[in-house]
């Protein structure tokens, strides 16, 4: 027991040896690197110079372990529209305050905006922001804010923040974790997801046109469902009204690989469709690559949400 407890202390000894090794790696390396370098490597993270003419920079960021980014300016309107094709993909709604919004699951207003975190989806809406007002939450190396409000015709404002945490959105509008899932497990204690597609009164709905198929990232862990092990290595078909749509494999990493080996990670498998009225079916089926055994078959249902 003596021996145990020499050895626990000298693991924690070890680990705060190597925070401590760390951080001053970090402030050597802070300490020496100039304003504008700092600068520099922002901009080849945002992979673009940042606006000649920008005005009251503020920044801080780290793009290592701890990875976040904040950065506001203001600058000239040419400017700012081109500076902004590289914010969330290009993509800025209109009247939409990210820091100022309400949140559900379900699709409330025409004019709502479906927000990717890194392990579900949700509509989004700003009934207080102004029409000069664009913005986005989106995936950007991190759970990503970016609104730029264009009320003066003069020079435009943007405020940038990535904190690389899928639950920072709760810090912002009234997103209430307690609302129903958005998603289904097709097998219960299997991080793999149907994402939009939801369960109500027996009833499977598609709350977005959108719907995703992925493995859950804040539930991945092989460990937790040990019966189900077997599925990692198994390939895997998604078929949508006997239209193929995914064929390949569960990677260890809960990737997709496909047939022809191109790997796709979570919201890259998606299909965006104008449901209608009619019922549609999604079959998924896993079967051992090196048998062919059907290790699992669900077929599901579902209708566009009233």
């Amino acid at each position: 027991m003596e021996q145990l407890g020499d050895k626990l202390f000298k693991y924690i000894m070890f680990f705060w040896f190597f925070c401590f090794v760390v951080l001053v790696i970090y402030a050597i390396d802070y300490i020496h690197v100039t304003e504008e370098e700092r600068i520099e490597r922002l901009e080849r993270w945002f992979g673009t110079d940042f606006p000649e003419d920008a005005t009251d920079l503020v920044y801080d960021y780290n793009l290592q372990r701890g990875f976040f980014v904040n950065v506001s300016f203001s600058a000239p309107p040419d400017q700012m529209d081109e500076f902004s094709q590289v914010l969330c993909d290009g993509k800025l709604y209109q009247g939409y305050d990210p820091f100022d919004a309400t949140n559900t699951y379900r699709p409330m207003r025409s004019d709502s905006v479906l927000v990717h975190t890194s392990s579900s989806m949700y509509h989004s809406y700003s009934p207080n922001a102004p029409d000069t007002m664009w913005g986005n939450r989106c995936l950007q190396g991190g759970f990503t804010f970016a609104a730029i409000d264009k009320s003066d015709p003069l020079a435009h404002h943007l405020v940038f923040i990535v904190n690389h945490s899928p639950y920072q959105e709760t810090e912002y509008g009234d997103f209430n974790p307690s609302d129903p899932p958005n998603y289904i497990n097709p097998l219960p204690q299997f991080p793999f997801m149907i994402i939009s597609v939801i369960k109500d009164d027996d009833q499977h709905y598609a709350i977005s046109s959108k719907i995703c198929f992925a493995p859950n990232v804040s539930y991945t862990y092989p460990g937790i469902f040990p019966n189900h092990i077997h599925l990692l290595m198994a390939n895997l078909e998604i078929v949508i009204d006997d239209t193929p749509f995914i064929s390949g494999r569960i990677l260890r990493n809960f990737a997709i690989e496909l047939e022809d080996g191109t790997r796709i990670q979570q919201y890259e498998a998606c299909i965006e469709e104008d449901w209608g009225d009619e019922p549609h079916t999604i079959d998924i089926v896993f079967t051992n690559q090196d048998t062919d055994e059907v290790l699992h078959h669900f077929t599901i249902t579902f209708s566009a949400y009233p």
